[in-house]
């Protein structure tokens, strides 16, 4: 590897980190790819709060609602929105 890749190599590896996924949201919408409850990044919806989750407007089952509200420390109060549709995106945090 020359000299000149190394740097930019680190850069890459840095940017990689620098995405959604390192926020709670971004999190949020990876574990619903996996868990296949979305299709794609590119439109989504989800609220989370202490009573419910609601991803693209279908009411989540209660095991999934636990898996989440316990992963992400959902507490009376705490509430976690975002929507993305296209190039508009909302994200909300409110403690």
């Amino acid at each position: 590897m020359s000299q000149e890749t190394k740097p930019q190599q680190e850069i890459a590896e840095v940017q990689e980190d620098i995405t959604p996924a390192n926020d709670v949201a971004g999190q949020i919408v990876n574990d619903l790819l996996k868990m296949k409850l979305i299709t794609t990044k590119d439109k989504v919806s989800f609220k989370l709060t202490n009573e419910k989750f609601v991803v693209n407007d279908v009411l989540q089952s209660e095991e999934i609602f636990q898996k989440f509200k316990k992963k992400y420390h959902i507490v009376k109060g705490y509430t976690i929105s975002y929507s993305k549709d296209g190039g508009s995106t909302s994200t909300s945090i409110v403690k």
